[in-house]
């Protein structure tokens, strides 16, 4: 199953960073690429602590050689979205507004770089509860087109619109977009099983 293949996948990944160390390659790309890959199966395999700890390490590795760029830039929003899976918004919040911002400036405003990251800025910002400027952040999602990217990625902006919606009080909008989200529910794979929590949160709130 997805489980154990991911578990191989990860145990690969750790005899691959074992090997470069021991070649005393551990910061050249080879290693980056095992770190990201590494950090990106654990975070599917929904270890968030695990991922955000070889997301850290590639990112310093890639901030040293390589600078800012649209790769830097996807790095630095999958390592938002592992600290924002521990909980604590204010940390992962920097990073993604640091994403946005670079995925914007190396790969375009309406790129799927960029619109992933803004949802993962959007979703921070509402759990700070600072809702106008996740409202900011959407209406810029939503002028770039979101039709072209993925079901998973527009599930997260549906509940982000419906939470933002919900907390200015337009209930009818904020239903919409929760309804928008549960269509997109079937086709959003793994990111389903991710999202159904938030989905369930917001439309118990919607219906007191």
């Amino acid at each position: 199953g997805q489980a154990n293949r991911l578990d191989d996948g990860i145990a690969a990944s750790r005899e691959a960073l074992a090997l470069w160390h021991a070649l005393d390659l551990d910061s050249g790309n080879d290693a980056l690429n095992t770190l990201n890959n590494l950090g990106a199966m654990q975070f599917r395999r929904r270890d968030p602590a695990a991922a955000e700890q070889s997301f850290r390490q590639a990112l310093a590795l890639r901030r040293t050689a390589h600078g800012p760029s649209a790769a830097t830039a996807a790095l630095i929003g999958n390592y938002a979205r592992a600290l924002q899976h521990l909980g604590d918004a204010a940390q992962p919040v920097r990073y993604a507004a640091e994403a946005e911002a670079m995925a914007h400036a190396h790969a375009g405003a309406s790129s799927p770089l960029t619109q992933a990251a803004r949802v993962t800025h959007a979703e921070l910002l509402l759990q700070l509860e600072r809702a106008a400027d996740a409202g900011a952040v959407l209406d810029a999602y939503s002028r770039g087109d979101p039709a072209a990217l993925p079901a998973s990625l527009r599930l997260r902006a549906a509940l982000a619109r419906a939470d933002y919606e919900q907390r200015r009080g337009a209930l009818a909008a904020a239903r919409g977009h929760l309804d928008q989200a549960q269509s997109l529910l079937a086709t959003a794979g793994a990111e389903a099983e991710l999202s159904r929590p938030r989905l369930e949160a917001l439309r118990a709130r919607l219906v007191q």
